[in-house]
């Protein structure tokens, strides 16, 4: 099947190639367009144009300057780990934990059995190396700075994945019990304000009149928090490339989005916050760049489901072991 997307994945292991590889990118005036976390607050003062910090103001559209915007990356930022890949090759992108199961991977060596197995969404063609026996996959929690190396998860297998779609789901044993409970509690608060911010959504839609659309839909923001040349954890703000006004589906149909947020090699697999989509899977997976004309796309929608022990399940997905 012929690719009309560029990976973004990439070659990078230390510091100095992370420099290297930034001095290298034939993106790098866009390199200004980041925000690290500390620039992207909400203050809460009385006048709503004082609300949010310069930084933030230059960022973000005026419409967006909303508490629940702000809130709802703070909490999506811990989640976002950098995939690994070395041995044979040496490969960097990013991921997101997706969920937390209290078990352990009893073929561990060393294993307490309660460490607990961290499941971490990124794209599949990052994900697929786990199947070579010559490379090791990682994924890095809190590499938020250069000067802190983070937590360290090996990646034991592929949970599930969709080809096609350019979906994974690596399982990951934590590092130690006390990092299971951290990320778990982390998933929860994200899973809990994305769902009010949905329903908050969506209840306003009922209240417009039948030729009005909600301000869901309404909503082109889209949001990436990823490893950009495997360095530390940024921020990028974009919009959604919008259909044609003929209702005529855009080229990137079968990718579901392509929007103009900021990414550059190591993006590949970074949860894409988009805002208007009127799904509660809103959180999609960063693919690469459109051959065609260089926006950047996402994933089909995946969402993971919990059955009733509280294990996820991708139904239609294929499973691999």
């Amino acid at each position: 099947m012929t690719k009309n997307y560029e990976e973004i994945i990439l070659e990078v292991c230390g510091e100095e190639e992370y420099k290297e590889s930034l001095e290298a990118c034939k993106h790098k005036q866009c390199h200004a367009k980041y925000v690290p976390l500390n620039n992207f607050a909400y203050n809460d003062h009385p006048f709503r144009h004082e609300r949010i910090t310069e930084v933030a103001r230059h960022y973000l559209p005026h419409v967006y300057n909303r508490k629940d915007v702000f809130d709802i990356v703070h909490v999506l930022y811990p989640l976002v780990v950098k995939v690994q890949a070395s041995g044979k090759l040496c490969e960097s992108a990013s991921g997101r934990v997706v969920h937390v199961e209290n078990r352990s991977i009893s073929h561990r060596v060393g294993s307490t059995g309660q460490d607990g197995v961290v499941l971490v969404m990124t794209a599949w063609h990052i994900g697929k190396y786990c199947r070579n026996k010559e490379i090791q996959l990682t994924c890095i929690l809190d590499y938020n700075d250069l000067n802190n190396v983070g937590k360290t998860m090996n990646v034991v297998k592929i949970y599930h994945y969709d080809e096609e779609s350019d979906v994974c789901v690596l399982e990951c044993q934590a590092p130690d019990a006390n990092t299971a409970d951290v990320l778990t509690k982390r998933v929860a608060a994200f899973d809990s304000l994305y769902y009010k911010l949905y329903d908050r959504m969506k209840q306003k839609k009922k209240t417009f009149h039948r030729w009005q659309t909600s301000e869901w839909t309404l909503s082109t923001l889209v949001i990436i928090i990823s490893h950009p040349h495997g360095g530390p954890k940024l921020i990028s703000v974009g919009e959604r490339v919008k259909r044609d006004p003929f209702g005529k589906k855009p080229v990137t149909s079968d990718l579901l989005y392509n929007y103009t947020a900021n990414t550059c090699l190591g993006c590949s697999g970074a949860p894409v916050l988009v805002f208007g989509a009127p799904t509660h899977s809103a959180v999609f997976v960063h693919r690469g760049k459109l051959k065609v004309d260089g926006t950047n796309c996402s994933s089909k929608a995946c969402r993971l489901k919990k059955d009733k022990h509280g294990y996820c399940s991708c139904k239609g997905w294929t499973s691999h072991s």
